[in-house]
């Protein structure tokens, strides 16, 4: 039954995965469209994390080796603000004890950031306005910390990589149609 209750929700985010975009997705993927390059970013896991070895280094590979956008694509997160727009990905992992001491919970996000300007007052700009994310938050035995850290973020970054490249599919290697594209019109 345990093991059930840990399969279960990676089956139920298969299926959601697997479903077509709607015009509302699409509206909300917009501003992923056009971005060329970005910087990553991982931050630093805390003291559990790294008790289980999962560290910044580490996560940071991870993340390169996974995420399936062309790496001239991917900058060094100090060379972020160099590109327009100051877009970046930010990969975060935390932990924390319950409070039985038996569990942990396990916080992992990707976010996607860059600056924006506000509609009503156009000389409003702001830094760091996350335009896409998604995050999970698990209560799991301390052993599991490790593997569930790093699948949560592998599954994470698969949408991310997903919805970036749904939006810019003139990044998908060898892509010869068009036909998922998204018009600027959506």
């Amino acid at each position: 039954m345990k093991k059930l209750l840990y399969i279960l929700p990676l089956l139920l985010a298969g299926l959601v995965n697997a479903q077509d975009y709607n015009e509302y997705q699409i509206f909300q993927l917009k501003a992923l469209k056009g971005v060329e390059k970005f910087g990553v970013y991982v931050w630093e896991p805390d003291a559990l994390l790294t008790s289980q070895g999962i560290t910044q280094d580490s996560l940071y590979v991870m993340v390169k080796e996974r995420i399936a956008i062309p790496e001239e694509c991917l900058v060094d997160f100090a060379d972020a603000n160099k590109i327009e727009g100051s877009p970046s990905l930010e990969v975060e992992a935390t932990a924390y004890p319950t409070a039985d001491g038996k569990n942990a919970a396990l916080h992992t996000a990707v976010r996607f950031i860059q600056d924006v300007i506000l509609d009503r007052d156009r000389s409003v700009r702001h830094y760091s306005a996350i335009t896409w994310e998604r995050d999970s938050l698990t209560i799991i035995p301390p052993h599991l910390l490790s593997f569930e850290t790093v699948t949560t973020l592998e599954f994470l970054l698969d949408n991310f990589s997903k919805d970036f490249l749904y939006m810019n599919p003139e990044m998908i290697p060898d892509s010869t149609s068009d036909s998922t594209s998204v018009s600027d019109e959506n």
